[in-house]
């Protein structure tokens, strides 16, 4: 937690910076389903990974970190079914997406994403994090001009 803190708090004064480069998005989805794949299969969740041959313009670094907090999130809130990672190429633009079969957030939260809604989970599952991940995903989204 106490890293996290630290995260946000590197964002907020500006000392994290976005070195953009084009990549291709297939090496970072890669890492990305070897990293998690260990985690669904621990909680009998499917992921699975899409691959993608396409490339992008960003900090890589960044994105990944963004990535890697969603996928931890929706792991963390779905309880069965499945998790899938993939990207859609819309009007020349490359969304990533991220689908699952969990609680999901409240309407008309999702595009801010400071936390999990409490409005919604138990007392059992608030314990499972405060959120944060979110709010770093929000805060780099920022810096990269996601959104």
């Amino acid at each position: 937690m106490l890293n996290t803190l630290l995260d946000i708090n590197q964002l907020e004064v500006g000392t994290i910076r976005a070195e953009m480069v084009s990549f291709r998005i297939k090496g970072l989805l890669d890492r990305l389903r070897d990293e998690f794949t260990y985690h669904a299969q621990a909680q009998r969740l499917t992921l699975r990974v899409v691959s993608c041959g396409l490339s992008i313009h960003s900090d890589p670094r960044l994105l990944e970190q963004m990535i890697r907090n969603l996928l931890a999130n929706a792991l963390k809130y779905t309880n069965s079914g499945k998790v899938l990672l993939g990207c859609r190429r819309r009007q020349g633009i490359l969304s990533i997406e991220i689908w699952d079969t969990g609680v999901g957030i409240l309407r008309g939260t999702s595009s801010d994403l400071r936390g999990v809604p409490s409005g919604r989970q138990s007392a059992r599952e608030r314990s499972r994090g405060l959120g944060l991940g979110l709010s770093i995903v929000q805060r780099l989204g920022n810096l990269l001009a996601i959104g």
